[in-house]
């Protein structure tokens, strides 16, 4: 099932001609390799109710025990999402089920912040360049290091999935214990955080990961994976149409 994007007026004022040149460089954008520049070039994340939130990424809670989530995921889960367990001590990110879990969240970007193909060759030069990926980054931890910076699951899905360098955890534990780096709203220039993630994730690797990718892209395009009864995303097919003022006759 499609989601779809709400009606929005681009400018009133304009003619038709400048309509129709706005509404072109909307659809472009969405169907660039960074649809989420369509909104804004600069992002803000701000710190509320205890968590941080990233815009036009759509929450859908999965309460647990249950035995079809745990044992069917790809029922409620689609390829590329990100997945937060919530067990007794707090958040974590997963690759599988792990301890005694009480609810699943499943993160979807209604507008991707990166082109699936983009996400893609991140994931699958990630995997390749490992050992390079903990030598510019550091083992996983949750600690929090003096000048501010950590290292963990939740950096590496962010920085995949939407290409800026955060995690929510370490971030909440930083203005909780007043750390001098701490920011309850950050910006981002999210065109230049994008753009610095892609040559992180290139500069991993010293060729193309051409094999790595075909796989990971065959199992993401699987006709049995993520298509089940929770399955929801978004058409980028569909177009972006211009509605002419009502004194606009055509011959």
């Amino acid at each position: 099932m499609s989601e779809v994007l709400e009606t929005k007026w681009i400018d009133s004022g304009l003619d038709w001609s400048d309509a129709k040149s706005k509404a072109y460089n909307v659809e472009g954008k969405l169907k660039g390799d960074n649809p989420i520049l369509y909104k804004s070039p600069s992002l803000e994340l701000k710190y509320n109710e205890n968590y941080y939130s990233f815009k036009d990424v759509k929450s859908t809670e999965l309460s647990l025990p249950s035995y079809d989530v745990e044992n069917n995921p790809d029922n409620y889960l689609k390829p590329l999402d990100i997945v937060k367990v919530h067990v007794p001590n707090g958040w974590k990110n997963f690759l599988k089920f792990l301890g005694s879990p009480n609810k699943v969240v499943r993160l979807h970007p209604v507008v991707p912040y990166k082109h699936k193909d983009k996400v893609i060759s991140s994931l699958a030069e990630s995997v390749e360049g490992a050992v390079k990926y903990f030598e510019k980054r550091g083992r996983f931890r949750t600690r929090v290091d003096n000048d501010g910076k950590s290292n963990n699951c939740e950096h590496f899905v962010n920085l995949a999935t939407h290409g800026v360098d955060i995690s929510e955890f370490t971030e909440k534990k930083k203005v909780e214990k007043g750390h001098e780096y701490a920011e309850r709203n950050k910006y981002y220039s999210i065109e230049n955080k994008i753009s610095e993630s892609n040559s992180f994730f290139s500069g991993l690797t010293s060729s193309y990961q051409g094999g790595r990718i075909r796989q990971i892209g065959d199992f993401t395009n699987s006709g049995t994976v993520g298509k089940g009864i929770m399955y929801e995303g978004i058409n980028m097919d569909a177009r972006v149409e211009v509605e002419p003022k009502s004194w606009y006759r055509l011959n």
